[in-house]
């Protein structure tokens, strides 16, 4: 008996009501052929992963050169001095001091302040911020995209493709132990089907334990599956509001994560389950194993998710059974145990997320100041100089908190066992290994401005401002904003860009192997292409202007002439229609009773900086993210946004106060924070703290 399975418990509902189930041809998910049981198949096995980059890009590792060079007290040796007109003494102080500072605009995106610089003709400091930023912007586009339309696509054909064999395995199985198994994979995709909002007709048995599977993902609370027949933690489910295809898409991936298939001595049933599994993944045509690879490799690759490890689970079938066989094998006990003793973890389709980050938050929240691990803290944890300065010494945070103390410790014992490929294998992961670099304290023969203990502050923020973007979900109702190119000056001004050719090349090998692996798995569009090849080409030409200037050699007209209209090119990276997502929002990382922890990246700021050109010293005008912490029990991008337009935003952390002054222009817009911070029960950190340590 085949039962329609309807959608009364779909995709969203624990928020909102799920639409009318939607009519399906019965022919389309008509059994195939019932004759598994006598006739052998041949298994297709997995290929590889393909988000892999064909360069590392490596830097040029020759020894900088830059001669000393530094803004006099009053800046009487700038060629340009004119354009700090409407600074105050404080500002032109700081600009001398450290060679750099910085102040909150009103600007709404970072490509504006390169507009702005070459409506005005003023030297651009092409900044890391800038393209760390556009990189946020490019990878979360281009995941939107595919998550609105390709992505569900794909993954609702697999599993009407999956739904379709577990029906005819069930059909043909030859001993009840086997129906059993292939009731279970059936009611198994007959849930996803419905999250997904596609009904499918199912044989009744199978169609009564997906609608209890449906009630419970609907309790939301750890109880027995009636699919897997162990306990599982619902609670784990957690889809987004609405009823767009990417929200379906997104609590299908949801349930497929939420258990996985695995191979136990002890339960022959759940190893009968993963046997076939594999044989409805693996019968040739071999499109659903194909689909598969492709929807777990992207899932893995755009949000940090682990391996679905589909080639150990195939290559362990492959240990015991021919590469022809029946469904009757199966029943072979001794097979079984054969494949359970191959087979230690289990087979999950689409992984649920499993950041690095998390665990760090997860493990310092119970011994944090006021229960709650501030980016400081998780800087501190992976490594990051400043914020081990910072945080050890100038807070004495372990000091003051020994079980702190002792689960940073442990934490760190823990990280240090994983593989560094890790860092450098997904987007999630990968941008904070972009940034990293940022950490490394140049020494002489870098601009002078780069060796101040006040760039290492900055450094530390734009790391935490870049782990606060990559933990944003961005918000789909947002509409972005415009920006308009000017046209460049034909009198080009001296441009220069931050030398961080590590940064520049791994934020190239991300986009390529982004390139590569959409390609691969046939989900490149034309548009994702043309700007991933954009985007990594600026990298690269960022990267080859830095190593120029390590060299102490002048940019030529070729290049400045680029670098007068970046402005432009950046607007093209990640832009839907000509507009550019704001990069203010705000992330809630940790919770605690009714209080949530937020990190969020504020304000665009503009920096100042000393550049040199030909023996001469200008003043030039840069882009640079802004990052702030506080607590709040609800907050949304457009509250965020509201608080930082009407002035009420919190500042950013007090030690931005060494580079970050506020806009003579705008005072409103938030700067650094008068508390301490951390939270203040832990007092001010140690005054005058020196630089840290080259590394």
């Amino acid at each position: 008996m085949l039962l329609l399975l309807p959608l009364a418990l779909a995709a969203g509902c624990h928020r909102a009501s799920p639409p009318p189930p939607a009519s399906v041809d019965p022919a389309s998910t008509a059994p195939e052929a019932p004759n598994q049981a006598a006739e052998p198949v041949i298994i297709t096995e997995p290929g590889q992963p393909r988000y892999v980059g064909a360069s590392t890009f490596e830097p040029a590792r020759a020894a900088a050169t830059i001669p000393v060079f530094a803004a006099k007290a009053d800046l009487s040796n700038l060629v340009n001095r004119e354009a700090l007109s409407g600074f105050g003494a404080k500002h032109r102080d700081l600009l001398a001091a450290n060679g750099f500072v910085a102040m909150p605009v009103a600007d709404e995106t970072l490509e504006s302040v390169y507009l702005r610089n070459a409506a005005d003709k003023l030297p651009s400091l092409l900044t890391s911020d800038a393209l760390l930023c556009a990189f946020d912007r490019l990878a979360d586009s281009v995941r939107a995209r595919l998550e609105q339309a390709d992505l569900p696509a794909l993954l609702t054909a697999t599993v009407l493709t999956l739904t379709e064999r577990c029906t005819a395995q069930l059909a043909a199985a030859p001993s009840p132990n086997l129906k059993d198994a292939a009731r279970r994979n059936t009611a198994c995709f007959a849930v996803a089907a419905s999250l997904l909002g596609v009904p499918v007709r199912v044989e009744a048995g199978a169609g009564a334990m997906a609608q209890a599977e449906l009630a419970l993902l609907k309790a939301g609370a750890r109880a027995h599956s009636e699919v897997f027949g162990e306990e599982i933690d619902y609670a784990l489910y957690r889809p987004g509001t609405g009823d767009s295809r990417q929200v379906r898409y997104d609590a299908a991936c949801q349930w497929l994560g939420l258990a996985g298939w695995h191979a136990d001595a002890e339960q022959p049933r759940a190893t009968r389950m993963l046997l076939l599994l594999i044989h409805a993944l693996g019968t040739p045509p071999d499109r659903a194993l194909r689909q598969m690879e492709a929807l777990a490799d992207t899932r893995h690759y755009l949000v940090g998710a682990e391996p679905a490890r589909l080639a150990p689970a195939f290559s362990a079938a492959a240990a015991v059974y021919s590469a022809k066989r029946r469904l009757a094998d199966y029943d072979d006990m001794d097979r079984l145990r054969a494949v359970a003793k191959r087979l230690r973890q289990p087979l999950v389709l689409l992984p649920r997320p499993a950041r690095l980050d998390d665990r760090v938050l997860t493990a310092l929240s119970p011994a944090s100041p006021s229960g709650l691990p501030s980016g400081l803290l998780v800087m501190q944890a992976l490594g990051q100089s400043r914020a081990e300065w910072l945080a050890g010494t100038g807070y004495a945070v372990g000091a003051k908190l020994p079980a702190y103390a002792e689960a940073l410790r442990r934490l760190r014992d823990e990280l240090a066992a994983v593989d560094p490929r890790r860092w450098e294998s997904d987007l999630a992961h990968g941008r904070l290994w972009a940034s990293a670099p940022l950490d490394r304290r140049p020494t002489a023969g870098w601009p002078a401005w780069q060796q101040s203990a006040a760039w290492a502050d900055k450094s530390l923020l734009t790391m935490l401002a870049v782990w606060s973007a990559s933990r944003h979900r961005p918000d789909g109702a947002e509409p972005g904003v415009t920006v308009t190119a000017s046209t460049p000056s034909t009198n080009v001004p001296p441009s220069y860009v931050e030398p961080a050719p590590d940064v520049y090349a791994r934020l190239a090998q991300l986009a390529q192997a982004l390139s590569i692996g959409l390609r691969g798995h046939g989900l490149l569009d034309a548009d994702a292409e043309t700007q991933t090849d954009r985007f990594t080409t600026l990298c690269l030409l960022a990267k080859r202007l830095s190593e120029t200037e390590l060299r102490n050699e002048s940019l030529n007209a070729v290049d400045l002439k680029r670098l007068a209209g970046i402005g432009a090119e950046l607007a093209t990276i990640g832009a839907d229609e000509d507009r550019l997502a704001r990069p203010t929002m705000a992330t809630a990382v940790a919770a605690l009773g009714g209080t949530k922890l937020w990190e969020a990246v504020g304000p665009v700021q503009v920096v100042y900086a000393v550049v040199p050109d030909r023996g001469k010293l200008y003043v030039a005008r840069g882009a640079l993210l802004s990052y702030h912490e506080f607590t709040a029990p609800a907050l949304n991008d457009t509250a965020w946004r509201g608080l930082v337009a009407d002035g009420t935003a919190p500042g950013q952390p007090e030690w931005a106060a060494s580079y970050l002054l506020a806009n003579p222009f705008r005072p409103g817009l938030p700067t650094a924070k008068a508390a301490p911070f951390p939270p203040p029960a832990l007092g001010a950190p140690t005054p005058s703290p020196p630089p840290p340590s080259p590394r």
